[in-house]
């Protein structure tokens, strides 16, 4: 639909397609959505870590209403050396999100793990 709307330069028809994406998967902007990306020259190591972010995030009493998906692997799984794993946790309430993070994810966060909030693209 993309790209058939852009050859027939129809932007009405793209917006209302994506919209209707965007609502139906849970994706911006009818909830938040922050990407949590966890990079590692152990791949085995990364996903553990990753997994065990994703298991308190699932566990912790602000997390009911909001999605997880992942850990998995990122779509560039591995760059500059470092294998990539990636999670995306998805809630309608931006404040929710705030503070479920906040609770979960340490202060001094390890410099391996990166949030993207309404992320623009997931690469």
């Amino acid at each position: 639909y993309a790209i058939r709307a852009a050859l027939e330069h129809d932007d009405a028809a793209f917006a209302e397609r994506e919209l209707h994406f965007r609502r139906v998967f849970h994706y911006p902007p009818y909830t938040r959505m922050v990407q949590l990306l966890w990079k590692d020259k152990d791949p085995d190591r990364g996903e553990r870590s990753l997994r065990n972010l994703a298991r308190r995030l699932e566990s912790h009493p602000l997390a009911r209403g909001v999605r997880v998906s992942g850990p998995a692997p990122a779509p560039l799984e591995r760059l500059k050396g470092l294998y990539r794993f990636q999670m995306l946790v998805r809630s309608p309430s931006a404040k929710t999100l705030r503070h479920l993070l906040r609770e979960v994810v340490p202060d001094s966060k390890p410099s391996e793990l990166s949030l993207d909030v309404d992320p623009q693209d997931l690469l």
